[in-house]
């Protein structure tokens, strides 16, 4: 049979050893997070220049971006 001195559960020592252990919980799981789902994204090294029709005088640039992200969360429009 377990007996209590005092009668309280609650002390400041449980309560810092909880908030240190969830913030250090918190961290290691954003760390995993951010590191291994970030986007994976890839430019191409070229530059196309083109027209969107035959009257227009004003030349548009066009450059290729290739999403390997893990998630459509990081989808790029």
């Amino acid at each position: 049979m377990i007996i209590l001195e005092d009668g309280s559960i609650w002390t400041w020592s449980h309560f810092f050893f909880g908030l240190t252990y969830a913030t250090v919980a918190s961290f290691i799981f954003l760390f995993f997070v951010l590191l291994f789902f970030k986007p994976k994204i890839c430019i191409s090294p070229f530059v196309c220049k083109g027209k969107f029709n035959n009257d227009d005088q004003t030349d548009y640039y066009f450059i290729k971006i290739i999403n390997w992200s893990f998630f459509s969360a990081y989808d790029i429009r």
